[in-house]
């Protein structure tokens, strides 16, 4: 029991001993802390990386939507010459079925 309590107390260990485990155990602390704050170095670039994509999704959709009204609108400079106006009323679809 007596050497026990001269283990627990730290009696076989010099001084020199402690110090080497003080450094080794802070550097444990230190390497665990670098890996968990790489990890969400990680996981935050992947978050940018698909906001990054979803954005660039909807720059090229805007972007496809204002070519279309710019062709759009050249249209209707083009028919406005020819001496066609803009109707207020709305449009509609006649059909005409065929019977057989």
């Amino acid at each position: 029991m007596n050497t026990l309590a001269k283990l627990l107390r730290g009696d076989y260990f010099s001084q020199a001993v402690w110090r080497a485990i003080a450094v080794v155990g802070v550097s444990f602390f230190i390497m665990v802390y670098m890996s968990a704050s790489m990890d969400q170095k990680v996981y935050k670039i992947r978050s940018l990386k698909s906001q990054k994509d979803a954005l660039s999704t909807h720059y090229v959709e805007l972007q496809s939507e204002i070519s279309q009204v710019k062709m759009n609108s050249g249209d209707l400079e083009h028919f406005q010459q020819k001496g066609f106006k803009v109707s207020q009323d709305a449009a509609y679809k006649i059909t005409i079925k065929k019977n057989k």
